[in-house]
Formats: C-alpha cells, structure tokens, sequence
C-alpha cells in the first residue's frame, strides 16, 4: 500500500496534460504544494523561510490554476470537511462529536455512518456495522456533489468496510488529481483499541486497516494503537532486513504497552518511519494514570535533535520522573507535608503537571522540498499543554482527529495545525465536568468557548454571595459587632444620596480604585445609558474622597492606627490591585464582575438601616449593574465567564473582610 500511496500522489502531476503549463501544474499538484510548509516551519534560518515562502506561494497557485480550470468557481466561505464514522447517541464520540467539533471550528461538516452503536459514557452494548455497499453510496453521494476540502476518517470496523473506504478514497483522490482539484487534507483515527487497552476489531480487520493508513497525511493513534502499529511495523523490519528473523513477533499477538512517555515517543518514530506519515501521540493515557510525561527532554531513539522543539523536562514533572508517582502521594507519604508547598520547596515552580503530546514527522515528508535539509531522523515536535484533572474524556480521540480536519485549512502547516488543536482540546477538556452528562466518563465540552447558558451569570453569583454572607455572619456574630455595625450604619445615613453613603464606610484609597474601575467601565461600554450610568456613580463615589481622606488623618481615625498590620486594610489594599489591574484589561464584562460585589453586599449589609429614598436608590443600582454583568456574561466565552465568576468570588469575600 505505501507503494499505491506514491503513485497516488504522483497521479495529480501525470494527469494535468491538458493544462496550459505544465510545470506550474507540477509545482502545484506536488506534496509540498498540497502541503504548504508542512516540511519547513518559519523559522529563522534563511533557507527555510525561502522554503515557507515558495510553498505558500505553490499553494496559491494550486488554487487559482483550479479556479482557471473552472473546478470551483468561488471561494467557500467555509472548509467543507467529511466524517467517515460510527455514531454515538450520548453525542460524545464517534459522527456526533465530529459535527460538534466542525461547527466548533468554523468549518461545514459532511458525514457518511460506517456503523450505528448503542453506546453512552459507561461503554457500547451493541454496534450494526453498515454493509458496504450501502456505505459506498453514502459516499458517493457526498462526494459526487460536494467539494471535500479535509477528511476525518474514523471506526472502520471490519474488514470489508476498510476495503469499502480505501477503494473510494483512492478513486477520490485520481478524480481529484484528474479534475485539478486541491487533494484533501486527510486524517485517520485508527481506532483498534479502547484506552484500556481491549481490542475493538477482529485480527483480520486490524491488518486491513493498516493498508489505509498510508493515505493519510496525519494518524492519531492512543497507546494501545500506537503499540499495535509500531509491533507490526517491528515485524515488517525484521522480516525485509538481512538479521536473524525465526523470532520474528506475531503480528496477532497482544503488543507491548510502552511503561514510559519516552519510549511511546519511539513508537510513534517508528511508526512514522514505517507508514510513511505523521504520528500524532497522544499522551492521555500517561495523564489519567498520573505518569510521567516530561516533553520528551531525552531524544527517543531515530529522532532529530530540534532545539526548538524539544524541551527540558517542566520543574513540576521533575518530580514526577523522580518519584515514578503522582506527586501529591509522593510528598504526603514519604515528605510528611502538604504537597503544594513540598514541590515549591524542592522544585522551586508551582506543581503544575503538564501532558504534552507530540507530532513525529517522517524524514521522507522533512525532506521532501528542501534539499539543505536532509536527514534520516523524524522530527519531533513537542505539543505543550497542563494536565487538566478529569476522568470525563469520552470521544476525546474522535475529538482531537476531527479537529485537526477541521483546523488544517486554516494553518499553514501540520505543526501549527496540531499545537491549535491541542490547545482547543485543553479548554474543551477543562470544560468537561462542568456538563454533567452521564454516569460515566463524561464527553468533553464542545462549546467551551462559548458561555454557560443554563443559567444566569446573577444566579451563579447568588450562590457565592449567599455562602460568603453566611461565613461572615457566622465569624463576626457577636452583640459587639452587631451593634457598632448598626450605630455606623445609622449615624451614615445622613449622607445625601445612596452612593455617598456607601462611600462613607470605606477608606480614599479603596474608593479611589473604584472610582477609577467605574470610569473605566465606561469608556468600555457601547451604549450610552451604561456610560451615563457609570460616570454617574463614579461623580458621586468621588466626591467622598476628600472626607474619607480627612476622616483617615484625624487624631481618633481607626484606619490610622497599625492600619499596616489589620486584616480590613490588608483586604483594601488587595481589591484596590486588584481593581486597578482589572480597569487596565478593558473589559467590560471583568469590570462589571467586579463592581457588583460591592454594591450587593452594600444592599444586603447596609440597605435595612438607609432612608426609604437611598434604599431604592442603592437597589435601583445593583439592579443595573447585575443586568450589565449578565449582558456581558452572555456575549463572553466560557474562559471569561469563568473569569468574570472567579473575579466576583474573590471580590466578594474581600469586600467581606473589610465588614
């Protein structure tokens, strides 16, 4: 099969006879067209930047040449991307997850069903494969209608169906080259084994998926699969070299799973070696059983020294290569102390764990198209990003293939194309456990970057401030403080308006810091009511700064004395940063956060005491402010609302301390 492979991608410069210039048809049909700069990254070397430039320019030139040909007469607005799939009811995994991840892409998603599953988050009970026949129209009909711009192929679950896709892509690909079409850009999840390691497909389907992946520009293995590929492809060098071969291994029998992140770093080189094609591993099985996964700081065997690809093991993971466990065991049993602070200690970095995954290039694709740069290793590329704490990763395979489909016509080469996928899959991840889908292990959010639409961002808040408010009242519940607070509030209410009242309670540079977080709330905001509002309350908050100024100076000032060493002015200090950093990140949606805390606990804590005037006053303010907020929380991704969340949650408890 790797030699049908070569001749399918020479066929689309053999085939171009009836063009006007056959060498520009040449350059464009030629791997390194279809691939732009998937052999050399923009680097800082000359001849590579030279080789990026020609490429892009290639690529260009593809295009138009096909555009003269008329086979496509105008430029999508989006990629049009296939699935080749089984399904999932649950919508974690399989044709579901990769139509939630094209449309999370920004890209438009076909799909052809090899098999239906009866599966959720707790495993698959049946599975009807599709006949053959039947999935071949499926194809066709996508394909004899529609420009396929990227691929994803996934569960080809028998032998039969395998020869089914193969036969059709490889028709696909000739009619493309013959037609001067771009060749698609093409993925293959080999999905063989589960994550635990059971095998999804019979011996005789396993082999004949091998014969497809050679078609493929980019495979997406787990372990277990990245095992079985790199024992066949073991057996495969052992039996064409000239050594001994009566131990040759059985390609049936169970593979060897790699114990170390280093040594499925060499599998994947020798599967890329192999099969010819880019290898990316995935390291999450490393990441679920907390081992060691450390960026690949000692070269696998057969690889290029990059310096710019791979890295020196994180700090953090230092420790996890020393103790051969989870860190937070290692420290609590054999330390005696609190995990956080013994990796600060000894490592001198926050423990954060990193699961970094890796894209491994063969050296026929590194070298092809540029001739200063030949090698006999791959190329690694290390893939960063932090572990996330989870066991919700159901479909995460599927997600990941479907993803670099989806990205690949928008990046430049397969390096940039992984390391944007990977960095998606973290925040989708990340997302996971917040859905609540399920008994099991839960599918990852698609939309995480999108906000929460189940509820309010006040509703959320409420909860916060309700748990914060009990706190308070339980650690300061005493007839002392009770009645100071109630004499405070009390001789305050003569203010003039709701605003100056709550001014009155709090120290020049606490209201100077909101005052400056109001003004900048209102250079952020597009309607004009919300500027008016924000330049109203900031008037009326810094007017009172005089006299909170002159009431800190007096001989009997409380604030005046060890004012360093109390928790209220430590706290004041502290949401004074805190506000002035958020002001600088001009956001509406973190200002607003941020402002609302201060106003609601105002209502809670001092509205009972205020005239009926600055009560409604001071609720007609909250109200505004949380409608912004839940304004803004809707329009924000997950990442802000999250931020927007946190931001009120640690406003809120400081505003409490200074109580």
């Amino acid at each position: 099969m790797a030699y049908e492979h070569a001749n399918v991608h020479e066929s689309h410069s053999s085939s171009q006879s009836t063009c006007t210039s056959e060498s520009l048809q040449q350059h464009a049909d030629s791997p390194l067209a279809h691939d732009s700069t998937v052999h050399s990254s923009p680097a800082h070397d000359p001849t590579d930047r030279f080789h990026h430039s020609l490429a892009q320019i290639q690529h260009h030139a593809a295009t138009a040449l096909s555009r003269a040909n008329g086979a496509d007469d105008t430029y999508p607005s989006r990629a049009r991307v296939l699935s080749v799939e089984g399904s999932d009811p649950i919508g974690g995994a399989g044709t579901m997850a990769d139509m939630k991840a094209f449309t999370a892409h920004g890209v438009f998603g076909y799909a052809a069903m090899t098999c239906v599953c009866a599966q959720n988050t707790q495993g698959v009970t049946d599975i009807v494969n599709m006949e053959p026949d039947f999935l071949r129209e499926q194809l066709i009909s996508v394909s004899s209608d529609g420009i396929i711009d990227s691929m994803k192929i996934g569960m080809l679950g028998t032998p039969e169906i395998v020869d089914c896709v193969r036969d059709w892509l490889v028709d696909l690909l000739h009619d493309y080259g013959r037609r001067g079409l771009p060749r698609p850009w093409i993925v293959i999840d080999p999905v063989m084994y589960a994550k635990s390691g059971d095998s999804l497909l019979t011996p005789e389907a396993e082999q004949e998926l091998r014969s497809i992946l050679p078609l493929a520009d980019i495979i997406t293995p787990n372990v277990p699969e990245l095992a079985a590929l790199a024992h066949a492809g073991a057996h495969t060098a052992a039996g064409t070299g000239a050594a001994d071969t009566t131990d040759t291994p059985n390609t049936a029998s169970a593979p060897t799973m790699p114990r170390t992140w280093d040594e499925a770093v060499n599998m994947a080189c020798v599967v890329a070696q192999d099969l010819g094609v880019r290898v990316y591993a995935k390291a999450g099985m490393f990441a679920l059983q907390a081992s060691e996964n450390h960026a690949a700081d000692a070269q696998p065997a057969n690889s290029e020294s990059n310096a710019t690809d791979v890295c020196e093991a994180e700090s953090a993971l230092q420790c996890n290569d020393a103790c051969g466990v989870e860190p937070a065991m290692q420290c609590n049993d054999a330390c005696g102390v609190e995990p956080a602070m013994q990796c600060n200690d000894a490592c001198g970095v926050e423990p954060t764990m990193q699961c970094n995954d890796v894209l491994v290039e063969p050296a026929a694709l590194c070298n092809e198209g540029n001739p200063s740069a030949q090698t006999e290793s791959p190329r690694i590329t290390t893939l960063y990003g932090p572990r996330v704490e989870t066991v919700n990763v159901h479909g995460t395979g599927d997600s990941l293939s479907s993803s670099l489909a989806a990205l690949r016509p928008r990046f430049l080469d397969w390096r940039e194309t992984a390391q944007a996928a990977k960095d998606w899959m973290v925040g989708a991840i990340s997302g996971a456990n917040d859905l609540h889908v399920g008994k099991g292990h839960g599918p990852i959010d698609f939309t995480w970057e999108s906000a929460p639409t189940s509820r309010l961002f006040t509703d959320e808040y409420w909860g916060i401030l309700s748990q914060a408010a009990s706190q308070h009242h339980d650690d300061a519940h005493n007839p002392t403080a009770a009645q100071s607070q109630q004499e405070s509030a009390s001789h305050d209410a003569t203010a003039h308006n709701a605003t100056s009242t709550l001014a009155s309670q709090y120290p020049a540079e606490h209201l100077d810091a909101y005052v400056r977080a109001l003004i900048a709330a209102a250079s952020e905001a597009s309607d004009a009511s919300d500027r008016a509002f924000f330049i109203h309350c900031a008037s009326n908050v810094s007017a009172q700064i005089p006299a909170a100024r002159s009431h800190e100076c007096s001989s009997d000032c409380q604030h005046c004395i060890d004012c360093s060493e109390t928790h209220s002015a430590k706290a004041c200090s502290t949401i004074s940063d805190t506000l002035r950093a958020i002001a600088d990140q001009h956001s509406l949606g973190l200002l607003a956060a941020a402002l609302l805390p201060h106003v609601w606990i105002a209502s809670l804590e001092f509205g009972p005491t205020l005239a009926d005037s600055e009560a409604d006053e001071l609720s007609d303010i909250t109200a505004r402010m949380a409608q912004i907020a839940n304004r803004e929380a809707r329009l924000a991704s997950h990442r802000d609302y999250q931020r927007m969340i946190n931001t009120a949650r640690e406003l809120t408890r400081l505003e409490y301390s200074m109580l």
